[in-house]
């Protein structure tokens, strides 16, 4: 496999994960919303309760992305932090 075969292989990698990403952030977008009301009105409890609750393990690992990776996340780095750490340390 010569370099550039393998820089096609990475981009369709990369190009599955986005289009996974994408479908799971849709099934969850009213979800996702209302987790970030709850943010926003710093009910962090509430906000956690539903993300473990409401989205399946299996999803939250997809949605777990870092807002700096390639394409983006839902969530913003606060976010991310409050949904892991409640509120502690925001």
């Amino acid at each position: 496999m010569s370099e550039l075969d393998l820089y096609e292989v990475i981009e369709d990698i990369e190009e599955v994960g986005h289009v996974q990403y994408m479908a799971v952030l849709r099934d969850h977008w009213a979800t996702i919303n209302a987790i970030k009301e709850l943010l926003g009105c710093e009910k962090y409890a509430a906000a956690q309760d539903i993300w473990e609750t409401d989205v399946p393990y299996s999803d939250r690992i997809i949605l777990w992305k870092a807002p700096t990776r390639g394409f983006g996340s839902c969530w913003d780095t606060w976010e991310r932090k409050a949904l892991k750490e409640g509120a502690y340390d925001i």
